[in-house]
């Protein structure tokens, strides 16, 4: 190889470094929610249900043929819940327990902001509803399921706010797994404040 063709290599795999650096640094570790534009979020979630919460101050939406579940209990906390649809499940081998779950309570700051799994404050985080919030995430599996969760934490208005990003299949049948995904981080995607 001659001076000039090192030189080029040199310059190919310099730009693909900076290129893919770049890409890392921007995508890397983040959940779809948080690459969708604002203006995309709403376009494909036209013709969505919407949950408004005027108690808790947010919004978040869902496909029509979700589940969609509240409890207004205030020893376990006031949740919304959105499952999968039983055709979506059916397709693609996930539960209906695989969900995004909006726990709003007025605990204080030091327990919500606590990872469930760890016991500590977590220490990733990533912009939700235009508000920068702690993250964090968890697998597990049990006999013949295994399970994954993404974690928001978020204090605001003295309320706590846990969503919860859920994927749970029966082992082998996660061919579609980023499918399942795909759809609830765009339900996460629409929650935001009301004000």
């Amino acid at each position: 190889m001659n001076k000039n063709q090192n030189y080029i290599w040199f310059v190919i795999i310099g730009l693909a470094i900076v290129i893919l650096g770049g890409a890392y640094l921007i995508w890397g570790g983040k959940g779809v929610s948080e690459n969708i534009p604002v203006d995309q979020v709403a376009l494909q979630t036209q013709g969505w249900n919407a949950h408004r919460d005027e108690e808790f101050n947010f919004r978040i939406k869902y496909p029509k043929d979700f589940y969609f579940m509240r409890n207004d209990d205030d020893f376990e906390g006031k949740f919304v819940s959105i499952r999968i649809s039983d055709a979506l499940a059916t397709e693609t081998g996930f539960t209906t327990d695989s969900s995004v779950t909006v726990l709003a309570t007025t605990s204080p700051e030091a327990w919500c902001l606590t990872d469930p799994y760890s016991g500590d404050k977590p220490t990733e985080t990533r912009n939700l509803a235009g508000t920068q919030v702690y993250y964090s995430s968890a697998s597990e599996g049990a006999v013949g399921f295994k399970a994954e969760h993404g974690f928001y934490y978020l204090f605001k208005d003295n309320k706590c706010y846990h969503i919860e990003k859920q994927l749970l299949w029966k082992v082998g049948d996660d061919k579609d797994r980023q499918k399942v995904s795909d759809v609830l981080d765009l339900v996460v995607a629409t929650f935001n404040f009301l004000d």
